[in-house]
This record gives structure tokens, C-alpha cells and sequence, in this order.
């Protein structure tokens, strides 16, 4: 099953789904440009999951 079937099917259950998807890169990565980029995002989504919100 590849990752947009995976998406797919936990979107169409109702939740919601974010991923990247380097078309140049195989199972890792290993370019530098796609690390930064899936470092930064990662910690963006940590940034907005786990950081309590104001009441």
C-alpha cells in the first residue's frame, strides 16, 4: 500500500491527513534540501499539536 493509499483511506474515515512525498527520493531521504524540508514540517506539526493553546 503506498502512502496516498494510506491517505486516502484515513481521509475518507473522516480524519484529517498531512504527508510529504519526495518524487526524487526512495524510501528515506537522503538529499539535504528534503531533510531540511521534512524536519522543519515535522516540527511545524509538532509546533501546533502538542503546544497547549491559550483559553
Amino acid at each position: 500500500m503506498t502512502v496516498q493509499e494510506r491517505a486516502g483511506t484515513l481521509e475518507k474515515n473522516g480524519r484529517d491527513v498531512e504527508y510529504l512525498l519526495f518524487p526524487d527520493e526512495g524510501h528515506g531521504w537522503r538529499k539535504i534540501p528534503n531533510r531540511v524540508k521534512s524536519t522543519t514540517t515535522l516540527a511545524d506539526f509538532f509546533r501546533r499539536q502538542l503546544v497547549a493553546q491559550p483559553q
